[in-house]
Parts: C-alpha cells; structure tokens; sequence
C-alpha cells in the first residue's frame, strides 16, 4: 500500500506549475486500479488489531527516516492518515497513551 501512495507522492514532485499532483495526476487506468488495490487490502488489514497496524506502520516510517527516504516517509505518513481515517489504524496519540510504559 505505501508504494501506491509513493507513485502518488511522486506525481507531485514531477508535477508542472499547477497540476498539483495526486491521485488525479495518474492515468486513468493507473488510478482505477489503485484505487482498488488499496480498498481490497483496507479490508484485509481489517482482520487485525488497530495498535498492530499503528506499530508496524510506525515501524516502517523510522526505518524510511534512517534511510533518508522523505518521499516514503510522505507515503507512509498518507497510508497512515488513510487508515486512521477509516478506523483501522489507531491515532498516533491514541497509540502513544496506551502503548508508552
């Protein structure tokens, strides 16, 4: 899922003056079809625990940070912000309240 949101992230970087970028920036086909990819594996990701999908995700951004990889990172941060949003993923706050010992 993050590597969909990285194409979307990069069509922002290499978008003209104006264009802005996203989702709406991919073909057609392109945008149909991810659309799709990520409906199906929201659902699947839907079987497991909140603060599981938080952590991993979690997980996955700080080694994008070690690695320098900002447009993952940007990815990783939108895949996050999606599944929040949709109730599968838990709030960082959340998150950090239950979580820090």
């Amino acid at each position: 899922m993050t590597n969909i949101f990285e194409a979307v992230v990069r069509t922002k970087i290499g978008a003209f003056a104006g264009a802005g970028g996203g989702f709406d920036s991919l073909p057609p086909h392109q945008m149909t079809q991810y659309l799709s990819e990520l409906k199906s594996r929201s659902e699947k990701l839907r079987r497991y625990p909140k603060h599981v999908i938080t952590q991993e995700l979690l997980k996955n951004a700080r080694i994008s940070v070690q690695l320098n990889r900002s447009t993952r990172m940007e990815a990783q941060q939108k895949l996050l912000d999606l599944l929040i949003g949709e109730g599968i993923a838990m709030d960082l706050k959340t998150f950090q309240q239950s979580f820090s010992n």
